[in-house]
């Protein structure tokens, strides 16, 4: 049960602070504009820091292992369980960066096209608010379970 409480902290306070920049946006521009509220390339690219973050973290478990890198304060090697899980995390880490920068610029497109085609209000909501937003949220929410799980 705390796990999936520490899954669901890690999914709630990124969008806290999505919700205070849409309205950040809001109050620096002096009006509101429903692309205050387009997330989803906000919400991958924090995915994505995350996730290379874990990866980051991992490397260094792997170099520790192979006597390249030393911490102040580690006297201890690394054990074979922890080498294990940190070559699988770096593994779901290259799979994820792809699928994720894939989708990234997919969303931007996504926005780039609802600006240039001049959308009705209900079609912006649906595609940039709903269908991008969505997205990216899956992604952050793909993120916080992959390092949960390793």
């Amino acid at each position: 049960m705390s796990h999936i409480l520490e899954m669901l902290k890690d999914l709630i306070i990124p969008a806290i602070l999505l919700c205070v920049g849409g309205l950040g946006k809001s109050l620096v521009r002096g009006r509101h504009e429903d692309e205050d509220w387009f997330m989803g390339a906000d919400l991958l690219l924090a995915g994505l820091g995350t996730m290379l973050a874990s990866a980051a973290d991992s490397f260094g478990v792997i170099m520790r292992s192979k006597g390249l890198l030393r911490l102040v304060g580690t006297a201890t090697q690394p054990s074979n369980d922890a080498i294990g899980n940190a070559g699988m995390t770096l593994a779901f880490t290259v799979g994820y960066a792809v699928v994720a920068i894939f989708l990234y610029f997919s969303v931007l497109r996504a926005g780039q096209a609802a600006k240039q085609n001049s959308y009705s209000r209900i079609k912006k909501i649906a595609t940039l608010g709903l269908g991008c937003n969505f997205i990216g949220l899956v992604a952050m929410g793909a993120t916080i379970f992959l390092i949960g799980e390793s």
